[in-house]
């Protein structure tokens, strides 16, 4: 009898511990879940901070210019980067405000144009260009037309801004042609988003160079 009880006692404490072992073992999983998903909403958040902070400015910036210039509607616009910018490059979703802040430009007179690195990979199908505006179009940001680069080596966006601004787009694959128009901003997430910058030039420069004034001013650069 005696023999059972310590069996029974034996088979208890080993169970128990067994419990306490899983418990743990649960707990240790649990925590770093939490703590990642508690950390992504954690960066969501300063992401929408910081678009709300730089887009504010950069409104004020464009609407003070449009009035002290009395620039009329329909000549003057903005530039926006696509992929990193407008959109979220690994959602594809719209990046926090960028909806608003088109939107507001357009009503004020000002047109959008999209700069994308995006091309065919199918020449022989255009529908990419209709892909990608209804894309656009079901985020509920406001825009003009979208250019494209017109295969994978073409990745220089200077040609584009030009065409933009000059209203000449030979050899410039873009969903709709428009006049030419003073762009007053730009928007993106990387230095060859803005004109005539290069990644490997900037990045040896001070933060005093000229290079640099025009951020803040009529260049914004958006957290990716």
């Amino acid at each position: 009898m005696n023999l059972l009880k310590l069996f029974i006692t034996l088979g208890f404490i080993v169970f128990s511990q067994l419990v306490i072992a899983d418990i743990g073992i649960a707990t240790n999983i649990a925590s770093p879940n939490l703590e990642y998903l508690n950390n992504i909403d954690s960066k969501f958040a300063v992401k929408k901070a910081m678009y709300r902070e730089i887009l504010s400015l950069a409104y004020e910036r464009i609407i003070t210019k449009v009035r002290l210039q009395s620039l009329q509607p329909n000549s003057w616009g903005v530039i926006f980067a696509l992929d990193g910018t407008l959109l979220d490059s690994k959602t594809l979703l719209p990046n926090p405000g960028v909806d608003v802040i088109t939107c507001k430009i357009k009503n004020n007179g000002g047109r959008v144009v999209i700069v994308s690195q995006r091309y065919n990979p199918n020449l022989q199908d255009n529908k990419y260009i209709e892909n990608t505006v209804n894309l656009i179009k079901s985020s509920g940001i406001c825009f003009d037309s979208i250019v494209f680069a017109n295969n994978q080596k073409d990745t220089d966006k200077n040609p584009k801004f030009t065409a933009v601004s000059s209203g000449d787009y030979e050899n410039i694959t873009t969903s709709k042609i428009l006049s030419g128009f003073n762009v007053i901003a730009y928007f993106g997430s990387k230095i060859t988003d803005f004109p005539n910058l290069k990644e490997n030039l900037a990045e040896k420069l001070p933060l005093n160079d000229n290079m640099y004034k025009d951020f803040g001013q009529q260049y914004f650069m958006l957290p990716r």
